[in-house]
């Protein structure tokens, strides 16, 4: 009976959800929630165009090479997480709160993408 009543507490949300069912128009998104989930798409593809561009830089490099974008990357992840925190924070509880956290970090994430794919080019030296 545990087991029942576990699994309809996780499916149920699902089953009511509408998003989930209907794409969204980004282009026309106007609720709050729309507009977060297509800014989170957003995210998505500047975060696997990062990854992308991680992987090429990482191939370029030797092993200390290696250890130091490593270590400049969890840098960076950690300044970018604390600065769109700071961006967020102007909205502290409100709805725009999250859109201002994920605009900032689409943003810097790109920013990132293009260094790395500078300093492959070696363009950033």
């Amino acid at each position: 009976m545990k087991r029942f009543c576990l699994i309809l507490l996780v499916a149920t949300p699902c089953l009511f959800s509408t998003h989930s069912a209907f794409a969204v128009d980004c282009a026309n998104a106007d609720t709050t929630s729309d507009m977060i989930e297509c800014a989170d798409k957003d995210y998505r593809i500047a975060d696997q165009a990062l990854n992308r561009a991680y992987g090429a830089f990482k191939k370029t490099v030797d092993a200390a090479g290696n250890e130091l974008l490593l270590n400049a990357q969890r840098a960076w992840l950690k300044f970018r997480d604390a600065n769109c925190n700071l961006a967020a924070d102007q909205a502290r509880g409100g709805t725009m709160a999250p859109l201002l956290q994920i605009g900032c970090m689409t943003g810097m994430t790109k920013d990132r993408t293009k260094e790395l794919n500078e300093l492959v080019k070696g363009l950033g030296q």
